[in-house]
């Protein structure tokens, strides 16, 4: 579908349901090209680029530190619902 399409639109995105959030899913669509939109799983674990200076011995570390709920910010929220009693917080960050 995305080559029959692909002539008249420009297809960045790809949503899916949980089934695809994780790494093995994400490294599929971005071989495409895409971003992935998608549930993440429960087992799933994201970690923040590391920030920091290469110690100078070994290889360069790659994650920072790990995405929990704790470290999302207000800066980070593009959206919140409350339906019954259920609060819903939509967040946006590069990982």
């Amino acid at each position: 579908m995305i080559f029959s399409v692909g002539c008249t639109l420009t297809m960045d995105y790809f949503v899916y349901d949980g089934a695809l959030g994780n790494n093995a899913g994400l490294q599929m669509v971005k071989q495409l090209g895409l971003h992935l939109v998608s549930k993440l799983r429960h087992d799933s674990t994201l970690y923040f680029p590391f920030a920091g200076e290469y110690a100078g011995k070994g290889k360069p570390r790659k994650y920072g530190e790990q995405l929990t709920i704790d470290t999302l910010t207000e800066d980070s929220l593009r959206g919140r619902t409350v339906k019954k009693d259920v609060e819903t917080s939509l967040h946006q960050v590069q990982v």
